[in-house]
């Protein structure tokens, strides 16, 4: 889980593309959670103007494309699942920097297995903890 403990610096027109494409992705399904919503106010925009970069002319490639695709994967995980519409947005926006169906699904992987990992340990809960893993589609 390398993707989540790698400090990256990213310019804001990334930022602002990132920032975009999330909230399409929130979108996808004809609405925006408030869990999807508060992961993306999380991501600060310096101006409202850069909010239309697109991605393709300045994600790159290395630790902020793969950044891009986890923040992607993130919000659509949001809310519980992923939906169909949220998957579809997923994959299109990850073709447009150069990356495939793999590397998609190795994203979700790796999210779900991010979030499951912040219930390690605990054993009050344990019930519980199966049970979202059982919903993301994981073994606890």
């Amino acid at each position: 889980m390398k993707w989540a403990e790698e400090e990256l610096l990213i310019s804001e027109s990334a930022a602002a593309a990132i920032s975009a494409g999330m909230k399409s992705v929130a979108m996808a399904d004809g609405e925006m959670h408030q869990a999807e919503l508060a992961l993306i106010r999380s991501f600060a925009i310096p101006s409202d103007e850069k909010d239309g970069a697109v991605a393709s002319e300045v994600i790159g490639d290395g630790g902020v494309r793969e950044a891009y695709l986890h923040s992607l994967v993130m919000v659509a995980l949001a809310d519980g699942n992923i939906s169909s519409d949220e998957d579809q947005v997923i994959r299109r926006l990850a073709g447009e920097v150069g990356l495939g169906d793999d590397d998609v699904d190795r994203a979700i992987g790796e999210v779900k297995q991010w979030f499951l990992a912040h219930f390690a340990g605990v054993s009050v809960f344990a019930d519980s903890v199966a049970e979202i893993a059982a919903g993301l589609g994981l073994e606890p």
